[in-house]
């Protein structure tokens, strides 16, 4: 970007435009001088032409050459004088007046070269004029055009302009008395002296600064210290880094920086004959309108805002600014602003942040919609406008269920396009007045509002859960996740918005205690269930060091020869202040805490040492099956886990059976085949533990290494009198005797049910009929107490 020229000076018509021909080259201190010498050199020459007396020493034609060569650069020099003044900033007005200068040098010059040629111009008599009319004439024609345009350029408040266009009017008035030629002893002859005496008065008012403030003079007379000053302050206007524009009191552009000239989009030579309202463009007219409003406001004498002010700016050259901006008014004489300073500072980049501190205190970096903050706010405006208008309102808090399952197996790059695409759909299947928030994590919050009775809210809710329930093709992946929803509404749960927002997620997680997949309105006797659950997993965090945890181990009999091959190991948690705690009610709460995985790995350490101890004691080749979590299985080194627990309990490695989930083994079917096949590698036994309850397809069966497959306690309950069950349970045992793999039926009661299991071949069975689970200190007894025969007789009957 090429840099205006900025001469000093304390108005702005002192400041000169970018140009090629700045003003401050004309500004040589004797040219005032060499004009009003040419002046008194062209009244002499013509009173020696025309009274010739011994004493000028010159001949007519001398004397005649003379007055030419002086009237000519008299007339240049009033020309030059009205070019060189600092208020005459057009280029094409400048090089014009330049231009006639030159003719008019020229013109002399050639007349001072050939005198020889002047006679000829007298004509017929000697008392011709001087120059011929025409040449005459078109003298007077520049000047006074010169004069007038010079007058107009600015407002003509510069008394020094003043005095120079007065000059060049009496100037061309001399000029045109002496055109017709008369006597020098005529009126009009004398008249064209006086005329020419006033003129060069008034040139030497302007060069003296008489009556008037005299900056450019000043200036002149400082010496070198002014181009030094003036290069200083361009230097300075130049390397800042805010926009800067000169303006006059007609909005003309007087001048711009190089930031200026960035930020509204002209190059240097755009600048010279614009007004600022023409390239000025923002956004919105309103916001141009305003700078400019700003700017005649102060011209007009007025006040400038104190506070900057902010638009947003568009470039000529295509690009857009936020910009601040400010204006002030450059004082004149009598305190009369003579123009004006624009100061624009670039603050797109401030401005883009200022969005973006904005956008990430309100709203949700992944999914765009707002926070939970903001979400609380909405909720307490919806409870004032609820209450005023007598209509109820609904905080519906929704959890995607088995989310986590999504994030581990498929990445987090996965699970984060399924909340996008979760949050589109949830904005989608709502009203547009309806409020759509990310609560944190895969849990989303939906205010309704305006709603007529409790039963309004029902619709909503199956469109939430049918929209969350379609699937979702991921990176190449079809998922399909569910999700649970807590409603609470307001005013009837409560008028205060933390509360109704706590009650929401109370009715959310009973909702996901009923089963997934649905939705709950909040009620009274939720809050004691929650207590519940807060106590609970607050005393599960400490029961570990407090030693509150112990095992069960209950007897795994083999059908066929009714001997006790092996045990279970049950963990029971009996707590200091809440007492026998069943592991239904605090394991999902030591899963969802994390608090399972270090509870696993101790009840792995314990069963093994126990097993171990009894091998050792009894001989008894008795294996233990240990259940494996999860988290457990997914979040620790199992296999390191099991090879350093076999190692410090001694424990045969065949007599250790790990109880795994379908569940869990196919939310990453590729991992956990991996982690089995090391666990087989080091002689682990696997069982797949309640099989026919979880994952549909069978395919697994012949991808992961299993031992055992256990039929659920569902299926045998009911084994003697359901036909299906008999079915289900008998389509197990054939297939995994197909496979080779052995079957383990749970929940053995009665003596029928035991009889019907042997007789549809299950291999292994547990059960209350065999033994409840028993502390390790009653196994022992058991085994000797147990008799084979016994149970063999007792099944003989069904068979």
């Amino acid at each position: 970007m090429t840099k205006s020229r900025l001469p000093i000076a304390d108005d702005p018509s002192a400041i000169a435009k970018p140009a090629i021909l700045p003003a401050s080259s004309l500004d040589a201190p004797g040219l005032m001088s060499v004009w009003i010498m040419a002046g008194f050199a062209a009244i002499l020459a013509t009173l020696a032409w025309r009274f010739p007396v011994p004493m000028a020493g010159l001949s007519r034609e001398a004397a005649l050459a003379l007055q030419v060569v002086a009237e000519t650069l008299y007339v240049a020099g009033a020309v030059l004088a009205l070019a060189s003044h600092s208020a005459v900033l057009s280029n094409r007005l400048r090089w014009g007046m330049l231009w006639v200068s030159l003719v008019c040098v020229l013109h002399g010059a050639w007349v001072a070269a050939q005198p020889g040629i002047l006679p000829a111009a007298y004509g017929p008599g000697e008392d011709s004029p001087a120059l011929p009319g025409l040449i005459r004439s078109m003298l007077v024609g520049s000047l006074i055009l010169a004069a007038v345009f010079s007058a107009r350029r600015r407002d003509n408040d510069d008394p020094g302009l003043r005095y120079l266009v007065l000059a060049a009017l009496l100037a061309a008035g001399a000029e045109a008395c002496f055109i017709p030629g008369p006597d020098a002893a005529t009126g009009l002859n004398l008249l064209g002296h006086a005329y020419g005496l006033l003129g060069l008065g008034a040139a030497y008012l302007s060069a003296s600064g008489k009556g008037a403030d005299s900056p450019r003079c000043g200036m002149d007379s400082a010496g070198p210290a002014a181009p030094l000053e003036k290069e200083a302050v361009e230097t300075i206007l130049n390397a800042i880094a805010d926009g800067v524009v000169v303006v006059d009191r007609q909005l003309g552009v007087l001048s711009m920086n190089p930031v200026a000239c960035h930020l509204i989009g002209l190059s240097e030579d755009e600048i010279p004959d614009i007004g600022l309202g023409s390239v000025l463009e923002t956004l919105d007219a309103t916001s141009a309108s305003s700078i400019l409003g700003e700017l005649e406001y102060c011209l007009g004498g007025g006040q400038a805002p104190a506070a900057a002010q902010y638009c947003t700016l568009r470039s000529l050259s295509g690009g857009h600014y936020a910009v601040q901006y400010a204006v002030s008014s450059i004082p004149g004489d009598g305190g009369a602003p003579r123009g004006a300073v624009l100061v624009l500072r670039d603050v797109t980049e401030m401005q883009q942040v200022r969005i973006q501190l904005q956008f990430q205190a309100t709203c949700d970096p992944l999914t765009a919609l707002p926070n939970r903050r903001i979400f609380r706010e909405r909720v307490q405006q919806a409870m004032a406008r609820a209450r005023r208008k007598g209509r109820l309102a609904a905080i519906m808090l929704i959890d995607l269920d088995d989310f986590k399952d999504v994030n581990d197996s498929l990445g987090h790059a996965v699970g984060d396009d399924l909340l996008k695409g979760m949050a589109l759909r949830l904005a989608e299947s709502l009203g547009e007045t309806d409020t759509v928030a990310r609560i944190g994590g895969d849990e989303f919050g939906v205010l309704v509002e305006d709603l007529a009775q409790v039963e309004d809210i029902q619709p909503l809710a199956d469109k939430v859960l049918e929209a969350a329930a379609a699937p979702l093709c991921l990176e190449g992946h079809e998922v399909t996740v569910n999700c649970s929803i807590g409603v609470s509404v307001l005013p009837v749960d409560s008028d205060d918005a933390d509360t109704l927002l706590r009650n929401a997620d109370t009715a959310m997680f009973a909702a996901k205690e009923s089963g997934k997949s649905a939705c709950r309105y909040y009620t009274d006797d939720m809050n004691a269930v929650v207590q519940r659950r807060v106590h609970l997993g607050n005393r599960l965090r400490n029961a570990l060091l407090r030693s509150e945890f112990s095992l069960h181990y209950q007897p795994q009999v083999d059908l066929d020869s009714g001997a006790v091959v092996g045990v279970e190991a049950l963990i029971r948690w009996n707590s200091e202040d809440l007492g026998c705690v069943s592991p239904a009610e605090f394991i999902p709460i030591a899963e969802a805490s994390g608090q399972i995985v270090p509870i696993g790995d101790w009840v792995l350490a314990e069963a093994c040492r126990q097993a171990a101890l009894w091998y050792r004691q009894s001989g008894h080749s008795l294996s233990v099956a240990v259940n494996i979590s999860a988290r457990q299985f997914r979040d620790s080194d199992i296999v390191g886990s099991v090879t350093r627990v076999l190692a410090e309990t001694g424990l045969p490695v065949h007599l250790l059976e790990l109880e795994l989930t379908e569940s869990m083994l196919m939310r990453d079917a590729a991992r956990a085949a991996e982690t089995l096949a090391r666990l087989k590698e080091i002689g682990v036994r696997i069982a797949i533990d309640d099989f026919g309850t979880g994952y549909s397809s069978l395919s697994y069966l012949k991808r992961f290494p299993i031992d055992h497959l256990k039929v659920d306690r569902s299926f045998v309950i009911d084994i003697s009198g359901s036909q299906h069950d008999r079915a289900i349970v008998c389509a197990i045992v054939a297939l995994a005797h197909n496979l080779g793999l052995k079957v383990i039926a749970e929940g053995a009661e009665t003596a029928e049910q035991m009889a019907f299991l042997q007789k549809l071949g299950c291999d292994q069975v547990q059960g209350y009929y065999v033994s409840r689970p028993r502390p390790a200190a009653d196994v022992p007894g058991f085994l000797r107490d147990w008799d084979p025969l016994e149970l063999r007789m007792e099944a003989a009957p069904a068979a």
